[in-house]
């Protein structure tokens, strides 16, 4: 059975996440115009304390960005367009376009089905940097972790600066083969990071886009909006898979014990460019269930063209994913960025006797 994705969250986590002041996107942009010229410290600090109720827009996030005045404004800034990256837009930002006619949506939705069925499959033999940062609203119970005495000093409460707080950055290099995705080690073992086994993800790089598409075929997908993307206006169709005919999984282990491990139900989005079906973004959550350990699970993957080799190829430029537990209502948050792609060359030569 093909499965997409596989959600592994691992913790002991105490204390629920202290509730943040809710702020919208245009309130956002204007509280950083206001902040600027302030220390970059007492910005973060502020962000710390807000929650955003809609989603930022690409161009939005790029102002945004253009004015927060350092390295920790900016990782608050990212938690806080992450979290709000599953929600609507601000409703002053969606086009007022009509919705194309039922041939032209027929027509978009087979130009992303081509593009799925053989651009993806046709992409060479990459290697990317995969840059992780990891966020949590709750401080770690550390009393099973090892090198508890370290990490409880890091964590302080004191030194936090508000719900939303980095648990840590690793960086890995992903190679992308026949489709599939593989850790490059060099080789060695790698020593795990304590936290980057928190909230995994796989699939993002290729398998998610086919699998989708054909569970959505399979169950509802239909049209959604328009609406402003990086590089021009997307297509954006919402489809829902029944969990009969789900190749999500979703595994949840506390304190070493597997509670949950099944496919899931899901739903989400699928933003399309509508010239030539290139999916630019896809939103994946959980249909979760009453009794389930965990009340949220979500990725999100967006693609962008990225220059290899001498030519421009569509690839993964950002994933988010997303886990909420329920007894606590702490949440694990991971901003993952692939950077730095390369053709993945190999060279051989064959030496005859007398070389």
């Amino acid at each position: 059975m093909l499965k997409f994705a596989s959600i592994l969250f691992l913790a002991a986590l105490a204390l629920p996440a202290i509730a943040a002041k809710p702020i919208t996107a245009e309130q956002l942009e204007q509280l950083l115009a206001a902040d600027h010229g302030k220390p970059d410290k007492q910005v973060a600090a502020q962000l710390s304390e807000l929650h955003l109720t809609e989603r930022l827009s690409p161009a939005r996030l790029a102002r945004c960005q253009a004015e927060v005045p350092g390295s920790g404004a900016r990782r608050q800034l990212m938690a806080l367009a992450d979290a709000a990256a599953f929600f609507d837009l601000p409703a002053a930002e969606i086009p007022a376009t009509a919705a194309p006619s039922l041939t032209e949506q027929s027509r978009m939705l087979l130009l992303a089905m081509n593009y799925v069925g053989k651009t993806v499959h046709l992409l060479p033999d990459l290697s990317a940097t995969r840059v992780t940062v990891s966020f949590t609203d709750s401080l770690p119970d550390l009393v099973h972790v090892g090198e508890a005495a370290a990490i409880i000093n890091r964590y302080q409460p004191q030194n936090a600066l508000g719900p939303m707080r980095i648990l840590s950055t690793s960086s890995v290099t992903v190679l992308y083969r026949d489709g599939r995705e593989i850790l490059d080690t060099g080789g060695k073992a790698r020593k795990p990071d304590l936290y980057a086994s928190w909230l995994d993800t796989s699939g993002e790089f290729g398998s998610i886009l086919t699998t989708v598409m054909l569970d959505a075929a399979k169950g509802k997908l239909d049209w959604s909006h328009w609406e402003p993307g990086a590089s021009g206006t997307l297509a954006v169709f919402r489809y829902q898979v029944p969990e009969e005919r789900s190749h999500y999984q979703v595994t949840y282990n506390e304190n070493g014990n597997s509670v949950l491990d099944r496919n899931s139900g899901y739903h989400g989005q699928i933003a399309v460019d509508p010239e030539n079906g290139n999916i630019l973004r896809l939103t994946v959550e959980a249909d979760l269930k009453p009794g389930d350990p965990i009340i949220r699970s979500g990725i999100l993957a967006e693609y962008g063209p990225v220059e290899i080799g001498g030519k421009t190829y569509i690839c993964l430029v950002k994933s988010v994913s997303i886990v909420q537990q329920r007894k606590n209502l702490y949440t694990i948050l991971n901003d993952v960025a692939f950077e730095r792609y390369h053709l993945f060359r190999g060279d051989a030569r064959i030496l005859t006797g007398n070389n």
